[in-house]
């Protein structure tokens, strides 16, 4: 399969409190191919978005500072859930706290691809979701 034809292919969730995010988010990844993206404004709804329909999300794109449930307790969940996605954390938080979000996810045997902080990079989203091919 051909590269943008892959990412076209890709069902992607994005989960981000912040409108503005979700749909620069998708813009992006639009931009780069990718046509199946979905949006959810936290933690719980990504969840249940997760886990209400039968065909799976392949990428989770997550921030970490969200109300209801953050990004830390919304990964416990998944590893909980036994998704078998891909995980890329993009949030605004301090390396300190990427590396100890990053650290949680291989805990938990989650397929962490990368984390990516704020603001997006378009480059470094592409290549991360060239990663998830390779998985």
């Amino acid at each position: 399969m051909e590269k943008n034809e892959y990412l076209s292919h890709l069902r992607i969730l994005v989960v981000d409190d912040e409108e503005f995010i979700l749909n620069l988010t998708r813009r992006i990844l639009e931009n780069i191919g990718c046509m199946n993206v979905e949006t959810a404004l936290n933690g719980k709804q990504a969840i249940e978005q997760l886990t209400s329909d039968g065909r799976p999300f392949d990428i989770v794109i997550c921030d970490l500072k969200m109300p209801d449930m953050d990004g830390f307790e919304f990964m416990r969940k998944v590893a909980e859930w036994d998704i078998t996605g891909g995980l890329i954390i993009l949030s605004g938080e301090g390396k300190r706290m990427l590396k100890k979000a990053q650290k949680l996810a291989k805990s938990k045997n989650l397929k962490i691809l990368g984390v990516i902080p704020k603001p997006l990079d378009q480059d470094v989203l592409k290549n991360l979701l060239k990663k998830f091919q390779s998985v």
